[in-house]
């Protein structure tokens, strides 16, 4: 079995899901974490036996360093992975991957040059529910298909936007096209 080394961008609150999620895959290894609060950024690494960085751009010499997890603020996820991408690094990133329709044409362009893949993650697609939602519908128990509507409601307290300032705005987190 190949060895894979990672590094994950950003150590806010979802870096931890990936952090456990690479101790659970056989032949992966977290080899550096990224973020910009360096007393954080390097208790952390000491916890997790890994390299820190506090500069992404750093991280990405290191040539034994085969993916990258992006795990910041939605604005800053498309120059992070074109510079992955043009560091030959295979990229896994927290959704929203991009903030428009142009910007998934640059990304599907620069990994086609790269000959690198980007991944989405998109962790409620194994939950319980809907898992039992696909069972039904392969089983045919919902009838044929024609079309399918989904309405999520998802409750943010005030702390949740005050506790990062990028959430909440058009122009940090993104907004339907």
């Amino acid at each position: 079995m190949q060895t894979r080394h990672a590094a994950i961008i950003g150590c806010g609150a979802i870096h931890t899901c990936h952090v456990d999620a690479l101790r659970h895959v056989p032949g992966a290894v977290l080899r550096a974490i990224v973020d910009i609060d360096s007393e954080k950024g390097s208790r952390l690494a000491a916890d997790y036996g890994c390299q820190f960085y506090q500069d992404y751009r750093e991280m990405l010499l290191d040539d034994a360093i085969d993916v990258v997890h992006i795990c910041t603020p939605h604005y800053l996820h498309k120059p992070m992975i074109l510079a992955a991408l043009a560091a030959g690094k295979q990229v896994f990133c927290e959704k929203p991957v991009v903030m428009n329709p142009q910007e998934v044409s640059d990304i599907q362009a620069a990994a086609t040059i790269a000959q690198r893949h980007v991944g989405v993650c998109y962790q409620n697609r194994l939950n319980p529910t809907s898992l039992a939602i696909q069972r039904c519908i392969e089983e045919g128990r919902l009838g044929a298909m024609r079309a399918v509507k989904a309405v999520l409601t998802w409750s943010r307290s005030g702390n949740y936007y005050a506790a990062s300032p990028w959430r909440g705005s058009f122009a940090t987190e993104g907004a339907a096209c």
